[in-house]
């Protein structure tokens, strides 16, 4: 068999195994990049004490927390290691995102869904 031949072979293993353990901590650093710019575009709406009608924060940081509920379990097992809670995080932002559609509830809740996200992310605050 020629040389260059046996060096492609050899090759497309470790390129498989990097492609499958490198794409999802890629998506994770781009989720938890929007979740940060989600966060602080929406800071002034998580911190105002009245209630307010903006029905995309809502969705925007369900659907963000859905992801990363949907975070691969070899993943979030290497990443809760590094220190990073990504149940947590995906929990908290939906649970934010309840504190937004219920006006009901005190501005104190989204304080906290919004620390804890930070908190479990490794946010700046």
């Amino acid at each position: 068999m020629p040389t260059w031949l046996w060096s492609i072979l050899a090759s497309v293993p470790p390129l498989a195994i990097l492609s499958w353990l490198a794409k999802p901590l890629v998506d994770f650093w781009r989720l938890r990049r929007q979740v940060r710019k989600e966060l602080i575009f929406r800071a002034n709406v998580i911190n105002a004490g009245t209630p307010f009608d903006d029905k995309d924060a809502v969705v925007a940081l369900r659907r963000l927390g859905v992801e990363m509920g949907d975070t691969p379990p070899a993943l979030r097992w290497c990443l809760t290691q590094a220190g990073f809670d990504v149940s947590w995080a995906g929990d908290n932002l939906i649970g934010l995102s309840n504190a937004l559609a219920d006006p009901d509830l005190e501005r104190d809740w989204r304080i906290l869904n919004t620390h804890e996200i930070q908190v479990a992310l490794k946010l700046p605050r």
